[in-house]
């Protein structure tokens, strides 16, 4: 009696198709061509454990150069992350030594004996206007304007010229320092005002940053962009999607916990290094730890938000996951 054309189903349930199958492979796997026959399945898991490794690498990356792309590339980010940094009391007590070192210089007086005794009431006064307002405004706007003629000179093609550094000059005028120096019956200029310089960047350590200032300015942002959708396309291909979701997030996790210790751990040795390759200067080294704790806090914030997302998939999982029914 011939098959059904209609019935692809043999007496015992089973399909023909797959039963004519199975008899055409050869017992070691290899089919009647010799090549190794894979499952759709298996190259959808390889595809999808590809592409969530990549992108639990590449996410704690991404919140670095988000964060940085955002702070240091934008001037008016910039300035609203390094405004605070005046009013760190490290900050304050470097420029205000500093400040106070130009002053006494600027005094020009008559004997060491002299200077020594000038500069306790110097000091108090330059530190006075260093904590106050008016200050903090100076510090703002000689920031801002420092860092915009830098991303303007970086955004341009290289020319071959060096480019400019990044240097923040601070005048800091001590209008009380004459009442405070009256029982020393010194001659005092008209006008106390010197200049304190915080070096950044020099100009060829700005040339240098040309081509990786670019590459931040124009894919920094888009970096954690990318990463979270290669773990969209990972889920999406995966044959366990749940499981797939929930370790990816398990991955995240772990990532973000793994960057946020690093930050805690490189403190010391990066800001000792940049530190001392831009300038030996106290006011340098107070500013680059004030900018890196200041870096550290909203890489902290990103992290929490990345946090806050793996435990909402995890919960979304452990909700939406299939309950077995009872015999």
């Amino acid at each position: 009696m011939s098959r059904a054309s209609d019935d692809p189903y043999d007496r015992d349930g089973s399909r023909y198709d797959d039963r004519h199958a199975s008899a055409t492979r050869h017992p070691d796997g290899y089919g009647r061509t010799g090549r190794v026959e894979r499952h759709p399945s298996f190259l959808r898991t390889l595809l999808s454990l590809v592409l969530g490794l990549v992108a639990v690498l590449l996410m704690p990356l991404g919140l670095v150069t988000a964060w940085t792309a955002y702070a240091v590339t934008q001037t008016d980010a910039f300035v609203d992350t390094a405004a605070p940094l005046v009013q760190r009391a490290e900050v304050q007590r470097s420029i205000a030594s500093d400040a106070s070192a130009a002053v006494v210089q600027q005094l020009d007086l008559p004997s060491d004996r002299l200077r020594q005794q000038v500069q306790a009431p110097v000091r108090q006064a330059v530190q006075t206007v260093v904590a106050s307002d008016e200050f903090a405004q100076v510090w703002r706007s000689s920031l801002r304007q420092a860092h915009a003629q830098l991303v303007d000179e970086l955004r341009r093609p290289a020319t071959g010229s060096a480019a400019d550094g990044l240097t923040v000059d601070l005048q800091v005028r001590v209008p009380a320092l004459r009442e405070r120096l009256a029982s020393f019956r010194v001659d005092l200029p008209s006008d106390i005002a010197p200049t304190v310089q915080v070096p950044v960047l020099s100009a060829s350590q700005a040339d240098a940053l040309r081509g990786p200032f670019q590459l931040l300015d124009a894919y920094g942002l888009w970096v954690p962009v990318v990463a979270l959708g290669l773990a969209v396309l990972a889920v999406a291909v995966a044959n366990r999607r749940r499981l797939t979701a929930g370790l990816l997030a398990l991955g995240f996790a772990v990532g973000a916990a793994l960057l946020a210790a690093a930050l805690a751990l490189a403190r010391p040795l990066l800001v000792g290094a940049v530190a001392d390759l831009v300038s030996a200067e106290s006011t340098v080294r107070a500013f680059v730890d004030a900018a890196y704790g200041a870096a550290q806090d909203g890489i902290h914030l990103e992290i929490g938000v990345l946090l806050a997302l793996c435990l909402l998939t995890w919960l979304v999982v452990a909700v939406t996951r299939p309950r077995r029914r009872r015999a």
